[in-house]
């Protein structure tokens, strides 16, 4: 099921809050450094939004490229963007903090200078946490873009695995009921202001977890808006800070500062929903069990049932994913998929059929991986994502599903289980009643 703005929040209202004139103001925060080239994809991502913030905070840390001109040119034309610099580079947490210490509306979305946001993302994040009275944190899907081949990623199968296809809010006692494994994409989040301040904001300490470490605080003590569609793009290049050298010995000092919050009087009462949740499993728990077993402080009986409540929270993850992939995700798996696509390929080569495959996510990455599917006389590859037009998945350009008619399909293979729906129905636009249009997962139910 699709989530949109009349479903989760009346449209009269939504329009009033597109035009800022209702509800709470949200500040986008955009921490930068050297990173002039996707600038200002950036930031015409944000403010080209349908619910337009209050305010584009754009914080340049010391850059030695030409990023701190093009703000002040942006500042210039634009008058939602506030233009900061620091003199010398400080590094992304204390510059996170400071952004944090300046905005000046209700709810915060932080904006890596180098990601993208998809159309609609604040109008639907925000209309979810309007819905929700006390909600203070949303988050949602987003796609990966792996800028040295410029090839794109999901994890939808996953997500949904555990959060599930529907838009909803989630509970704190709900969140830790999840089995989840302590997955919140950072790009994606936005949350109230005093709720990340009162979460001790971006903790030094925790370096590359400081953003992980907070939201997940806020979450357990208030509970989140979940929306399962991809709302943003994230791009995975060398030398970013997210995948900055993460040697044992500094993680090792990162997890005992976790623990050692976890279990301090500023966080008892989300202490225990850590353990219980899941949430550590994301920090590997043989990892969080070597910190301990070599750190004496944390050698004491909370601890130990921590890292024991993590192992058995790891088993039942396992058996919950294995009952959940039986019931509602068997299709994904390669041992069905395998045969599946085998026979459609051999049925394809007969009639020499020219096929087109729609969604150029996860689900496609997996077809290629685990099966035969390149052996059919493939043409295009499709998606209704704009953002995603001219940039490569293999060895084809991403097209628009405009471009059908031009591409004389026989065949359109609907590449993804939870927009089934909404891809036949622009297959159907743009193609004639004789083309076949395959529906790879109509079975799955759940």
């Amino acid at each position: 099921m699709k989530c949109t703005s009349e479903t989760l929040f009346p449209s009269e209202r939504m329009s009033e809050r597109c035009g800022g004139s209702a509800g709470p103001a949200l500040s986008v925060c955009v921490p930068n450094f050297n990173h002039a080239r996707y600038l200002e994809k950036a930031l015409g991502s944000a403010w080209e939004q349908s619910f337009q913030p209050l305010e584009i905070l754009v914080l340049d840390d010391g850059s030695t490229d030409e990023s701190r001109e093009m703000i002040r040119r942006f500042a210039e034309r634009q008058p939602l963007v506030r233009a900061l610099h620091n003199e010398t580079n400080v590094g992304v947490v204390e510059s996170l903090n400071r952004l944090l210490d300046t905005a000046r509306g209700e709810f915060v979305h932080f904006l890596a200078a180098d990601d993208l946001l998809l159309p609609g993302f604040y109008e639907q994040a925000m209309s979810g946490l309007l819905a929700h009275p006390g909600a203070v944190l949303s988050w949602g899907n987003t796609i990966k873009l792996v800028d040295e081949t410029n090839t794109i990623l999901t994890a939808q199968t996953e997500l949904e695995a555990v959060w599930g296809d529907t838009a909803r809010f989630f509970s704190p006692s709900e969140i830790v009921a999840l089995a989840s494994d302590g997955l919140i994409h950072g790009n994606t989040v936005i949350v109230q202001r005093r709720a990340l301040i009162e979460a001790g904001g971006f903790l030094p300490e925790l370096r590359w977890h400081t953003d992980w470490f907070a939201n997940w605080v806020v979450a357990l003590r208030h509970g989140v808006c979940f929306q399962p569609q991809p709302l943003a793009i994230h791009r995975v290049a060398a030398g970013q800070y997210s995948r900055s050298k993460r040697e044992w010995s500094e993680q090792r000092e990162i997890i005992r500062s976790i623990l050692r919050f976890v279990k301090s009087p500023g966080y008892a009462d989300v202490g225990p929903a850590f353990s219980q949740s899941g949430v550590l499993v994301s920090l590997g728990e043989s990892d969080v069990a070597c910190t301990v077993l070599e750190t004496s402080d944390l050698l004491d009986e909370q601890t130990r049932g921590l890292v024991s409540r993590l192992f058995e929270r790891k088993r039942e993850q396992a058996v919950a994913r294995t009952r959940l992939s039986h019931v509602r995700y068997s299709q994904y798996a390669p041992e069905h998929l395998r045969p599946r696509i085998r026979a459609l390929v051999e049925e394809w080569q007969r009639s020499d059929a020219r096929v087109v495959v729609f969604g150029a996510g996860e689900h496609t990455e997996n077809l290629f991986v685990w099966t035969d599917i390149a052996q059919a006389t493939i043409v295009a590859i499709v998606d209704s994502n704009p953002l995603l037009h001219g940039s490569e998945f293999r060895s084809w350009k991403v097209q628009s599903p405009a471009e059908l008619p031009l591409l004389r399909p026989d065949v359109v293979l609907l590449s993804s289980a939870s927009s089934q729906e909404e891809m036949y129905a622009t297959t159907r636009e743009f193609v004639d009643a004789n083309v076949e249009i395959v529906l790879l997962y109509e079975e799955v139910t759940g």
